[in-house]
């Protein structure tokens, strides 16, 4: 009797436990977070000089899922006899102030790399995915990186033809010398001369997004990829396919960041210690060709070689890969691509918006499609905003940030009025491409056809 009872208990804690069947997709996640794990594990710190895990959050819906035991109650254990033999599981709700992300993220005194479920369909993508983004959990203690603002002046380059022409010879470049069985100088020295023609266009503040945005993305990316399995075509098909991206404004440094880790791996198996004295891929790169060579090429990625030299140079060479023909696409894309930026222009910009004014502006967005509007900021994609205190922006269609990233607009129906005030209760809105809650005590003011929602005093 007494072992019926033992067993009758552990029966209604396992039931206590999991209130259902687990969906497939989280069982998936746990399982490869197990192999995650295991590869981290493997790598011994060989990569960086540092052993590491993550813990990872996997976020389906309004419930998270954790492979990690945090010994907090706010994480509950889940038995399912589904999950792998030896693999644990733990679930919360999403907290209020938690817009689901694949980043790393602060909770519960962890540091916790946060994925959106379902995964990528293949198990490659899904594992370079989990690896890439517990990269950026330990990321701080391996990449020493300065600040940088990802929607400074000069952003837009890389939606416009004289960037993304001189960044597409260049991914044409890593393509050519990543096939080549031992690329020499001349292979490499390319994609540096492309880089450097295009930087000539840059302002100093887009020169330092890309190279640090580069480091960031770039090495989580070739983490990912090289613990993952992956192979050179693997790197030389995201080269090919990166250009069919909305833009490249945000998403080229997922193709160009593990090309040059490659190729820097064939020619210095210590390049990722050294990128506290030398925080540029591209730099890097140079370093390892002959003298004469990696003189003019730092010096021409420097802006400090003969301008007319560079572009003589360049336009020389690029005429190898089709540049002619790759301007003039680029220019039948700029066509079609200003009516777009001009309906844009017309919505967050020029006509009626709703302005949050938070103390402070964190937000999830969709990489892929940031399209820069000048000096009144970048619309980006899939926005999500959300505070402790219960706002919550949620924005798919998308929404504009300030270049300062300390204001977030929507655009309004044209007679669309608030009343000006503090909310005396929680305020539900809703527009055409968005919905916005804020809680009590949030003050609503007009701004000329516009109106700013700004928080209580010192909040």
């Amino acid at each position: 009797m007494r072992r019926l009872l033992c067993l009758w208990a552990l029966a209604a804690s396992t039931t206590a436990l999991a209130a259902g069947p687990l969906p497939p997709e989280v069982i998936r996640a746990a399982r490869l977070a197990a192999e995650a794990t295991k590869r981290l594990k493997a790598d011994g710190g060989a990569l960086w000089g540092r052993p590491v895990t993550a813990p990872w959050l996997f976020v389906r819906g309004d419930e998270m899922y954790s492979n990690y035991d945090a010994h907090t109650p706010a994480l509950t254990p889940v038995r399912d006899h589904a999950l792998p033999e030896g693999v644990p599981l733990w679930s919360a709700p999403l907290p209020a102030g938690l817009s689901a992300s694949n980043t790393a993220i602060e909770w519960q005194q962890y540091r916790w790399a946060m994925v959106i479920l379902p995964l990528p369909a293949a198990d490659q993508d899904a594992l370079r995915l989990l690896i890439h983004e517990a990269f950026h959990v330990w990321q701080p203690t391996v990449l020493h990186l300065e600040s940088f603002n990802e929607t400074g002046p000069g952003s837009d380059l890389l939606d416009q033809p004289e960037g993304r022409v001189w960044l597409r010879l260049e991914m044409l470049a890593l393509q050519e010398a990543l096939s080549a069985e031992n690329p020499d100088d001349a292979a490499l020295a390319r994609p540096l001369l492309f880089r450097a023609r295009r930087l000539q266009a840059a302002t100093p503040q887009e020169r330092d997004r890309e190279r640090l945005l580069e480091l960031a993305e770039g090495c989580a990316e070739y983490t990912g990829w090289a613990l993952s399995g992956g192979t050179r075509p693997d790197l030389v098909r995201a080269l090919a396919d990166a250009p069919k991206n909305p833009t490249l404004v945000r998403s080229f440094p997922y193709a160009t960041g593990p090309a040059y880790g490659e190729l820097l791996q064939r020619r210095d198996k210590s390049w990722r210690f050294r990128t506290a004295q030398t925080p540029d891929l591209a730099k890097l790169l140079a370093l390892t060709l002959e003298p004469i060579s990696a003189a003019w090429a730092q010096a021409a990625l420097e802006g400090s070689a003969a301008r007319d030299a560079v572009d003589a140079k360049a336009q020389r060479e690029g005429a190898a890969y089709q540049l002619d023909a790759v301007r003039k696409d680029e220019e039948k894309r700029w066509a079609a691509r200003k009516k777009q930026l001009a309906d844009l222009k017309a919505r967050f910009v020029d006509g009626p918006t709703l302005r949050i004014r938070p103390a402070e502006l964190r937000l999830t967005f969709d990489y892929r499609a940031s399209v820069p509007l000048g000096d009144a900021g970048t619309v980006l994609a899939a926005v999500g905003w959300k505070t402790d205190a219960g706002a919550d922006l949620s924005a798919p269609s998308g929404a504009l940030v300030s270049p300062d990233w300390k204001e977030v607009r929507v655009p309004l129906e044209k007679g669309v009025r608030f009343p000006p005030g503090a909310l005396t209760g929680k305020g539900h809105y809703k527009g055409k491409g968005w919905t916005l809650t804020l809680p009590e005590g949030w003050v609503m003011s007009a701004e000329g056809t516009s109106f700013v929602a700004s928080p209580p005093a010192g909040k």
